[in-house]
């Protein structure tokens, strides 16, 4: 597992990205854990997970700190030329 913090400026084509991952993708907080307490879930297709974030999102305005638990290797590398992408 890799862990990569991003600040996210996107949400619609970050969400997407992680939508078309294979593997297990995490929130965590900046202690390593989950960023949602009592949420271990898998934030890939969990459109409740990803509503809190657009929540989140739009009160910090249109721009969103993640710290990110990738499971797999190529969901990891999926994420980071999204992010370069996007920048």
């Amino acid at each position: 597992m890799a862990k990569l913090k991003l600040t996210i400026l996107n949400m619609k084509e970050f969400l997407h990205a992680v939508n078309e991952c294979r593997g297990e993708i995490r929130l965590l907080s900046d202690e390593g854990k989950s960023s949602v307490p009592g949420n271990e879930e898998d934030l890939v297709r969990h459109y409740v997970l990803q509503e809190k974030l657009w929540e989140t999102y739009r009160k910090n305005g249109n721009s969103l700190p993640l710290l990110l638990d990738i499971a797999d290797g190529k969901d990891y590398l999926h994420i980071v030329n999204y992010y370069a992408g996007d920048c």
